[in-house]
């Protein structure tokens, strides 16, 4: 499966494809969304690049898809970049190259999810010393940002570093080891080669003759990999049976109903909202959690779905739901959104108002939050 990749990237590297046709690209996806449509192309051969022996003229393909990631995540387009963003920046630390801190500093910063989820430690990934002698010595446009974000000492040890690049070798193995069927699916979703994903589980789910836990949590994974919603609901309601927990039950109703309401199915849907309740009142602090704010979006999404006020499972939801969401905390951007929409659904304009401000409120300082770590 990965050998195609491979005999493409040789192409590239022999000057025989364009690298242009890997870079970012801005365009729409199949439901309308701005994507980079180049995105998996690039991923499949970073992907190719990590399983073979890599050139010193990798070097400067690496540095141009890294480009094309950032710009992912700094145009928040569909499917903002992620694995292929730490696979490629891991790559390109290899090299140990100083000059590249600039680009690892870019990446760092691109916006929200990577100022919270990339490593820093790619930032002086070709060494503390050599990083801050480049710096130095080359004064590159970005080295008053990089002192404001390290210091002048860097706080972080050359020890703390090689434990950091340990990690990563480990995380991003050089070998592909392919062990049985579900190594073989699990490297059709990564390339996200569909047909071949859709066989290989078949054959996998065939080889069952009596599910555990286990196996319909890897089912209900390998379902929302090939976008089978009808799948997951499959599986997760057999996997209801398994739970025990108060917890545990209400993040499966909770799941089952997201699904159902994927599907336009607003029995089902709501047969499971209704069975919340019960299971959640015996959580402590349950509208504390993201387990009870997924719920609570969840009766949210019901509503819009049906999107009449009139309706007497609209007004049942409604109201309790209202009632919940009125103290809680730190909630996301999109139930705030859910939450003020279906206030002006439901002619409640109190709260409609009160979680529009608020979120109005999240998005200004998300705003001057990333001004000020630029």
């Amino acid at each position: 499966m990965i050998q195609k990749y491979i005999e493409i990237l040789n192409s590239l590297r022999s000057n025989q494809i364009d690298l242009r046709e890997f870079l970012y690209l801005e365009g729409k996806d199949a439901s309308g969304n701005v994507c980079d449509v180049n995105a998996i192309r690039r991923y499949r051969l970073l992907v190719a690049l990590q399983y073979s022996s890599r050139l010193a003229t990798d070097e400067a393909i690496l540095a141009a898809f890294l480009k094309s990631e950032i710009r992912i995540s700094e145009n928040a387009v569909c499917g903002s970049a992620g694995e292929s963003l730490h696979l490629c920046s891991y790559l390109l630390s290899t090299y140990r190259q100083p000059a590249y801190a600039e680009l690892f500093y870019q990446a760092k910063f691109a916006d929200f999810d990577t100022y919270c989820g990339y490593d820093r430690e790619f930032i002086l990934s070709a060494g503390i010393k050599e990083t801050y002698q480049y710096m130095a010595d080359v004064k590159p446009a970005f080295s008053e940002k990089f002192y404001e974000y390290f210091g002048t000492v860097c706080t972080t040890t050359e020890e703390e570093l090689e434990e950091w690049k340990t990690f990563k070798a480990r995380y991003f193995p050089d070998q592909l080891e392919i062990k049985d069927l579900t190594d073989e699916i699990q490297l059709a979703i990564e390339l996200s080669e569909q047909e071949i994903m859709i066989e290989k589980i078949d054959q996998w789910v065939a080889s069952i003759t009596e599910w555990t836990e286990q196996q319909l949590n890897q089912l209900d994974y390998y379902k929302r990999e090939t976008g089978d919603t009808a799948g997951r609901i499959w599986a997760n309601e057999r996997l209801l049976h398994f739970k025990k927990t108060d917890w545990d039950k209400t993040s499966v109703l909770t799941d089952l109903a997201k699904f159902y309401i994927e599907l336009k199915d607003r029995d089902n849907a709501w047969a499971k909202l209704q069975l919340l309740p019960g299971y959640l009142e015996k959580i402590p602090n349950w509208d504390a959690v993201g387990l009870g704010r997924f719920a609570v979006e969840a009766y949210f999404d019901l509503i819009l779905l049906i999107n009449n006020a009139e309706d007497a499972v609209v007004k049942e939801a409604y109201q309790w739901v209202a009632a919940k969401i009125w103290n809680m905390k730190n909630l996301g951007w999109n139930l705030m959104e859910k939450a003020g929409k279906s206030g002006e659904l439901m002619r409640d304009f109190e709260l409609s108002k009160r979680f529009y401000k608020q979120l109005e409120e999240a998005k200004r300082k998300f705003e001057d939050d990333i001004k000020q770590s630029k």
